[in-house]
């Protein structure tokens, strides 16, 4: 079915997909042998998942998991195409921008043969946004009217928060201020429904095999702890007939080694963004047809964590700024078209919304040593000890080591690398116990607020403990101005404030090096890397 078209304000910029990227690289050599599996399993490789809960998961596994088990009211395309329907069937939107309707199709299933209903949604989003639940996804409902207040314990009430069902299949939303790209924040995870009845008998348990009720095109039968994570078409899934994989596996692994084995040996399909750094000059001088590098919205950086010495202090984190070489880091170590960051925001924005991204400091040895010493630290003398953590890769290992002899060739100083797995590292960055450790982040809608709202104040994701007064008050203006020009300046404010505080160090603009067999079909390149498993097929 066709969505009802936004209806909105001449005044209030439209949401325009941004277009296919053109690919970094694609070869048109064939390997031999590449043949279709006679099960219809697609295998593929992914780091182990922190959650599958939606109103629990912050992070890229979990979300590419959880995104195929539960669906929301609208989809994300193939491609980089506008939102397709989900669980609503249409929707509009007043002229004001302010409300939108969704009409829910009547044929969509839970697992357990109960209808999904617009109450299903109003419970997950309340449940998301409730305090207790402590969900580090949260920040992402705050574009609805009151949700901010209630997800923050201002209010008790969550009739004070704009979400109604109208009835069974009518679902009312009204925001804070107009946000053109809410229909593509709505396809995020955080806006899928949840089963009411099965949380309140199993609680946190809700998401084991035996005991996980889901809506969308896949079923979970199997997580084994870094191991695998096995899915089964769902037949009550209201689009079932159009799935055409019998089922997927995510095999755990955190090695950019093995999966390259795994991947050669025939075992997985596809190994999204763990390709070894040697073996892509290899693959791209061999002309290899299942080897893509496509463009992808993502910043790589590592965070600062200002409330801990040294970091607490803005010339200290400048130098270690301005002391780190990005363009060595992309020309030596990852070698697959990304570029140097000087800034947060991605540069794909600008034929997407017209926003040019604010340039922080440049690599500069020299100002960086001078910074240094004016902080009280003269060749890296009486800096107290600083950890560099990221996590388990072959990339971030040698990333790390180049970093490390940066620091010391330019400021003199030792820093030692820690290396953890991969949830490991995501409880030390939450936790606030570390002083260098890598972070990043892609966006969930095609908007630069997706990336500036990281560094709110009390953002869940502000793992650097950023706080700002005035950058927090540029965020709040942002949200409600609507021109466009003078939203993308104040945006650009936002942006040069951060550059100017360093709560983080930005290392490169992501590409994304995946390997995926020639058999594989329904799969383009998508911007924020998301790729349901009901369009892929095999031929």
């Amino acid at each position: 079915m066709v969505l009802s078209p936004p209806t909105v304000s001449s005044s209030i910029p439209t949401t325009t997909s941004p277009t296919p990227a053109s690919a970094v690289f694609r070869g048109t050599v064939v390997p031999p042998n590449q043949k279709a599996p006679a099960d219809n399993v697609f295998v593929f490789v992914e780091a182990g998942p922190e959650f599958l809960d939606p109103n629990k998961i912050s992070e890229s596994s979990g979300n590419q998991i959880a995104m195929n088990l539960f669906e929301p009211l609208l989809n994300y395309a193939r491609g980089n195409g506008p939102p397709v329907p989900g669980v609503a069937a249409k929707y509009e939107v007043s002229p004001d921008g302010l409300t939108y309707t969704f009409h829910l199709r009547k044929n969509a299933l839970w697992s357990n043969g109960r209808t999904v209903t617009a109450q299903d949604f109003v419970y997950s989003w309340e449940r998301g946004l409730r305090p207790a639940t402590a969900s580090r996804n949260a920040q992402l409902l705050w574009y609805i009217r009151g949700a901010k207040a209630y997800n923050q314990g201002q209010s008790t009430d969550f009739s004070t928060v704009g979400v109604v069902a109208q009835d069974d299949f009518t679902l009312t939303v009204e925001l804070e201020t107009p946000t053109p790209f809410f229909p593509h924040l709505v396809c995020y995870i955080a806006y899928a429904p949840v089963p009411r009845e099965t949380i309140e008998i199993y609680n946190e348990n809700w998401t084991r095999p035996e005991n996980m009720v889901v809506n969308g095109p896949f079923q979970l039968t199997e997580w084994a702890f870094r191991d695998r994570i096995v899915m089964k078409k769902n037949d009550r899934y209201w689009d079932a007939e159009n799935v055409r994989l019998a089922g997927a596996v995510a095999l755990h692994t955190e090695n950019e080694n093995t999966a390259f084995q795994l991947y050669e040996s025939g075992t997985v399909h596809w190994t999204p963004a763990v390709v070894p750094a040697e073996k892509i000059p290899i693959l791209m001088r061999d002309g290899r047809a299942d080897f893509h590098i496509d463009p992808l919205m993502c910043v790589s950086y590592y965070l600062l964590r200002m409330d801990q010495s040294p970091f607490d202090n803005p010339a200290v984190r400048r130098a270690f700024n301005m002391a780190i070489d990005k363009k060595r880091i992309v020309d030596h170590v990852l070698r697959s078209g990304q570029s140097p960051a000087r800034n947060l925001v991605p540069p794909m924005f600008e034929p997407i919304s017209g926003y040019v991204p604010a340039q922080g400091d440049d690599y500069d040895p020299e100002r960086a040593r001078k910074l240094l010493a004016e902080a009280g630290y003269p060749n890296g003398t009486g800096l107290p000890a600083i950890e560099m953590v990221f996590n388990t890769f072959e990339g971030n290992r040698l990333i790390g080591e180049l970093v490390q002899r940066n620091l010391k060739e330019t400021l003199g100083i030792e820093i030692t690398l820690i290396n953890m797995e991969w949830k490991s590292l995501l409880q030390t960055l939450q936790r606030g116990d570390f002083h260098f450790g890598r972070g990043g982040w892609c966006a969930d809608y095609p908007d630069p607020m997706t990336f500036l709202e990281v560094f709110d104040s009390r953002g869940e994701s502000n793992y650097a403990g950023y706080k700002s007064a005035e950058y927090d008050a540029l965020l709040a203006q942002i949200r409600k101005t609507a021109h466009v020009t003078a939203r993308n300046d104040l945006i650009q404010k936002a942006e040069k404030l951060l550059n100017h505080d360093v709560p983080m160090v930005p290392f490169y603009f992501y590409t994304r090096s995946y390997l995926l067999k020639s058999f594989v079909r329904g799969f383009e390149p998508q911007y924020q890397d998301h790729h349901l498993l009901k369009y892929i097929y095999f031929e």
